[in-house]
């Protein structure tokens, strides 16, 4: 019985953590508050990151597998980046 639980818990996880990679919008389609939000969860995420030294800077896998597991995807960081500087830009 608790082999039987431990897996559902697992696939339930994984699932889960796929799920919510699969269900992030792209960054061109959000709006500049999603943008911002999207942006503050990321660097949140890296912050994380490096403060428990899980990755090496240079190591992109591992960055990107820690992104997933978060819930956001590493490859919209220069996507977010050139969206943040757009909005900046509107302001000045």
């Amino acid at each position: 019985m608790r082999k039987l639980l431990m897996q559902a818990v697992l696939i339930t996880g994984l699932m889960f953590t796929a799920m919510q990679v699969l269900a992030a919008p792209a960054v061109d389609s959000m709006s500049d508050m999603e943008v911002r939000e999207y942006a503050i969860k990321f660097s949140d995420v890296i912050e994380m990151i490096q403060q428990q030294k899980l990755c090496q800077d240079a190591d992109i896998q591992c960055l990107r597998a820690e992104c997933e597991r978060n819930g956001i995807s590493y490859d919209d960081k220069a996507a977010v980046q050139r969206r943040l500087v757009i909005m900046v830009g509107r302001l000045y």
